[in-house]
């Protein structure tokens, strides 16, 4: 455990290099700090994640601005989610089966790249990690509740979905109108939640949503390769490693 801390901080500062996704984020909130006017859309048209960002202001706030305090956020992601993943793995698993899941968590190389890089998904692993666990003790609510904030952390945590509805039918049968009732209140919940704290028109994406599924069934093939590089973490490796060109 000690030396997968110790792979999460050393030379945090400056390896890998500051790409434009991490930098992004923390000039609207200094921006923000400021007084500046601010745009919490990102170039790729979604809303800044409300919990990322309130961790890039904490760390601004506390500390002096540099590359360092950008990836505070992530290294502090990660090393809470060593802290919480053995009490979690313990309350439905055997006690070397939970070690052993800790110490995995811990070491996979893919865990220690996102807590080294300050972008959003860093916060996945910690919130996906939730996710499942009250998935499979079967609490309907808390599940979603947890989806949710996966969710607004990244919208590439859709993926939980399924898995969390798998593990909640073995708890809870019937369960699909439970279910629908929970998703309809939870989704127009947090309808109201984007629209007021992050002043963009939600409705207004309905129509781009349309076109992006129209175009991923148009581009299966393309979708799935791009679904292949991101649970494979090429995504994040290039930022280690560098292009490779093919």
């Amino acid at each position: 455990l000690l030396v997968s801390v110790w792979f999460r901080i050393h030379h945090l500062d400056h390896e890998p290099g500051l790409n434009a996704d991490e930098a992004w984020p923390s000039v609207q909130v200094l921006q923000s700090l400021q007084g500046s006017p601010t745009d919490w859309e990102t170039p790729s048209g979604r809303t800044l994640s409300p919990f990322y960002r309130m961790l890039v202001q904490v760390s601004h706030t506390l500390s002096p601005n540099s590359f360092l305090t950008i990836r505070y956020p992530a290294v502090l992601s990660g090393t809470v989610l060593l802290l919480v993943a053995y009490p979690i793995f313990q309350s439905f698993l055997s006690i070397s089966t939970a070690l052993t899941a800790t110490l995995f968590t811990a070491a996979l190389p893919l865990h220690i790249a996102y807590s080294r890089i300050g972008w959003e998904p860093c916060l996945s692993s910690l919130v996906g990690i939730f996710v499942l666990f009250f998935a499979i003790k079967g609490h309907l609510i808390a599940t979603w509740m947890c989806l949710w904030m996966a969710l607004s952390v990244h919208t590439t945590n859709i993926f939980l979905t399924p898995l969390a509805l798998v593990l909640l039918h073995r708890k809870n049968k019937p369960i699909w109108p439970k279910l629908g009732i929970s998703f309809i209140c939870l989704t127009t919940t947090m309808f109201f939640v984007l629209q007021s704290s992050s002043g963009i028109d939600v409705s207004s994406r309905v129509t781009p949503l349309q076109h992006g599924l129209s175009g991923l069934f148009s581009n299966l093939t393309g979708f799935l390769y791009g679904l292949l590089r991101l649970f494979s973490g090429h995504t994040v490796y290039q930022y280690f490693t560098g292009q490779v060109s093919s």
